[in-house]
């Protein structure tokens, strides 16, 4: 049986997020959407911390989509933390963020992030988004 890819998103806004899992949706792309809301809970999931120690339930993903202005620890927190544990330098990690600052932008690729993208204001332009993510960076 084939395993369904996962993409973890680190979102702190339910509606940004409700958007994201729709986008996917529609975009045709089969894998499942993890939701955590803050960067700390998406160190935890990356590390297999609890409450996502069990990797049955929540897969290590094949993607990350991570916001920049989070709560509690931001995307950039999170982008030095994976710095600090060489076993994610595979992890694709795609910035998906409001900020259209090109200092974050500059930071974001300097500290390792795969892509960077800003989140639109049109949902059709989030399912491009999310269909270009899938023919890059995911298996067909």
């Amino acid at each position: 049986m084939a395993e369904t890819e996962t993409i973890l998103l680190a979102e702190d806004d339910e509606n940004d997020a409700f958007f994201c899992k729709r986008a996917l949706k529609q975009s045709g792309l089969t894998q499942v959407l993890v939701h955590v809301p803050n960067g700390e809970e998406c160190i935890k999931y990356l590390d297999g911390q609890e409450p996502y120690a069990d990797r049955a339930k929540y897969p290590f993903p094949n993607l990350l989509l991570l916001d920049l202005k989070m709560p509690v620890r931001s995307g950039f927190d999170v982008l030095a933390w994976m710095h600090d544990h060489p076993n994610l330098k595979k992890l694709p990690v795609i910035i998906l963020t409001g900020s259209v600052d090109a200092e974050d932008k500059a930071e974001a690729w300097k500290q390792g992030a795969s892509d960077f993208q800003c989140k639109p204001i049109e949902f059709d332009e989030l399912v491009k988004i999310m269909k270009a993510l899938g023919s890059r960076w995911l298996k067909a």
